[in-house]
C-alpha cells in the first residue's frame, strides 16, 4: 500500500511539474502517460490530471478551437471513470450484476478489433469476476477495456480514412499499383459491422474496385500489346535503300550505229559479269484489317554496263535506268514487340531506260601492217517497260511500344513478264529500310 501511495505522489509530482508552462493542446509525452495511468487503473490521477489542466484554461485566453479539441479528449479519459466512480457506488450486488452483463460482450473485445490492451483488460476483467471480492476490481477492468477499445477504434479509424485520402491520391495520379498497395495495408473485414467503419469502408471497397477495373484494362491492354504489338499502326512511311542483283551479260548482240558514216554495225558480245548495285526506294503502308496493309513503293536503281572486261576492240559505257513501282498487299505474322516477320505480294511495273552513250570501234587499216583506226560510233537510246510480280519477305522490328519508328530488313523476288538480255526474268535484291509509323 505504501509503495502504491508513493508511486501516486510521484505521478502527480511528474505531472505538476510540467504545468507550470502547459499548453492547451496535449502534449503525445502527457497522452502516453495518461494511458499508462489508465491502464494500471490509476483513475484518480487522471481526474487530478484534468483538473489541474482546467484550472489552467479557467486561468488564461485560449483559442476556442483548443479548447474543443481539448474537452475530446478530455471526455475520451473522464467518461469511463465517471461510469465505473457511478456503478461502483450501487453495492456488491448491483457490481455484480453489471459485470455479468459485461462478460456477454466477449465478442466485442477481440484483440483484432480491439487492440492489445482493450483485449488483455477484457480477459482481466473475466478473470476478476471469477473471484469473490473482486466485483469492483472486476469492474474497473472493463472500464479500462472499455476505454481502450474506443481509442483503439478512433486510432483504427483515423489509419482508414488517411488510407483512403492517400490510395485516392495515387488513385487520381494515374498510380493503380501503389493505389491497390495502400488499401491492402488494412484489412477491410476487421471492422466490417462496426457501423462507425461503415462509410469509410464502402469508400474503400468502391475504390478498390476502380483500381482492380484500371489494373485489369492496364493488363489487358499490356497482353494486347503483347499480342499485337503496335496495336495495329494505321499509317507507316518508309524509305530504305536495297543492293540489287545485276545479272550476267553472254552473247549479247548489241547494235551500234555510225556517228560519221552512218553504218550499222552489229557486235556480239561475250560476257558482262554479273554485279550488285545500290538503290532506293520509298513505301507507304496502310492498315487495312487485322494483320493484313496495304501498301505501293516508288522503286530506283542503275545498272552500269561497260566493255572493260571483253576482249574485243568494242569499247562502250552505258547506264540502265530502272524505276518500278507496286501495289502490293502485306500479312504481318504476329504482331509482339521484337522481330514480326511479314510476307508481302505485289503487282506493278518496270520501266528500264537507256539514254544515248558513245563508243569507239577499232578496225585494221586498209594500208597499213597491223596498225587499227578508232571508229565512233553511239549507242541509242531505249526504253523497256514491263509489268512485274512482287514478293517479299522479311521482319519488322519494333523495340517498344512507345516507339515511332519500325526498322525492316527484307529479301525481295521480281518476275517481269518481258524477258529481255538486260532486266531478264527473274531478278531480286536485299533491302534495309526504316519507317515512321503513326
Amino acid at each position: 500500500m505504501k509503495i502504491a501511495i508513493l508511486i501516486s505522489i510521484l505521478i502527480a509530482w511528474s505531472f505538476s511539474f510540467s504545468y507550470a508552462q502547459v499548453d492547451l493542446i496535449i502534449t503525445d509525452q502527457e497522452i502516453s502517460r495518461l494511458d499508462s495511468l489508465m491502464f494500471i487503473g490509476y483513475f484518480d490521477e487522471v481526474s487530478k490530471f484534468f483538473n489541474l489542466k482546467d484550472s489552467l484554461i479557467r486561468q488564461e485566453q485560449h483559442d476556442r478551437s483548443k479548447i474543443t479539441k481539448y474537452n475530446l479528449l478530455k471526455s475520451q479519459y473522464v467518461k469511463p471513470i465517471n461510469y465505473f466512480n457511478t456503478f461502483s457506488l450501487q453495492g456488491a450486488d448491483a457490481i455484480k450484476k453489471n459485470n455479468n452483463q459485461f462478460k456477454k460482450l466477449s465478442t466485442l473485445f477481440d484483440s483484432v478489433k480491439v487492440g492489445r490492451k482493450a483485449s488483455r483488460s477484457y480477459k482481466k476483467f473475466l478473470s476478476l469476476t471469477q473471484i469473490e471480492g473482486k466485483e469492483s476490481d472486476a469492474l474497473k477492468s472493463y472500464y479500462i477495456a472499455y476505454f481502450f477499445k474506443i481509442k483503439y477504434t478512433q486510432e483504427e479509424l483515423k489509419k482508414y480514412r488517411a488510407t483512403l485520402a492517400l490510395a485516392e491520391n495515387y488513385f487520381f495520379d494515374n498510380k493503380f499499383g501503389k493505389a491497390l498497395k495502400t488499401v491492402q495495408t488494412i484489412d477491410l473485414d476487421v471492422h466490417k459491422n462496426n457501423f462507425l467503419f461503415v462509410p469509410v469502408i464502402d469508400s474503400l471497397r468502391s475504390l478498390t474496385s476502380k483500381i482492380n477495373f484500371q489494373i485489369a484494362s492496364q493488363r489487358r491492354l499490356e497482353h494486347q500489346w503483347q499480342q499485337k504489338g503496335i496495336s495495329d499502326y494505321a499509317v507507316a512511311f518508309f524509305i530504305g535503300g536495297n543492293v540489287a542483283y545485276q545479272k550476267e551479260i553472254r552473247n549479247l548482240n548489241l547494235q551500234f550505229f555510225g556517228i560519221d558514216n552512218n553504218k550499222i554495225i552489229n557486235v556480239n558480245i561475250n560476257k558482262i559479269p554479273s554485279d550488285f548495285v545500290f538503290g532506293y526506294y520509298f513505301m507507304l503502308q496502310f492498315h487495312l484489317k487485322k494483320n493484313i496493309y496495304l501498301g505501293g513503293d516508288l522503286n530506283y536503281t542503275k545498272f552500269s554496263y561497260s566493255s572493260e572486261n571483253t576482249p574485243q576492240l568494242v569499247f562502250f559505257n552505258f547506264d540502265l535506268k530502272l524505276y518500278s513501282s507496286h501495289i502490293y498487299a502485306q500479312y504481318l505474322f504476329r504482331k509482339n514487340l521484337g522481330f514480326r516477320p511479314y510476307v508481302s505480294l505485289g503487282l506493278g511495273f518496270i520501266r528500264a531506260k537507256r539514254n544515248r552513250s558513245n563508243a569507239t570501234i577499232f578496225f585494221p587499216a586498209e594500208e597499213s601492217n597491223g596498225d587499227l583506226i578508232p571508229r565512233f560510233y553511239y549507242i541509242s537510246s531505249r526504253t523497256i517497260n514491263s509489268p512485274q510480280l512482287l514478293s517479299v519477305f522479311g521482319l519488322e522490328y519494333i523495340g517498344s511500344k512507345n516507339s515511332k519508328f519500325v526498322l525492316r530488313p527484307q529479301i525481295a523476288f521480281y518476275y517481269n513478264f518481258k524477258n529481255h538480255d538486260f532486266i531478264g526474268r527473274f531478278n531480286y535484291s536485299f533491302g534495309m529500310n526504316a519507317g515512321v509509323i503513326f
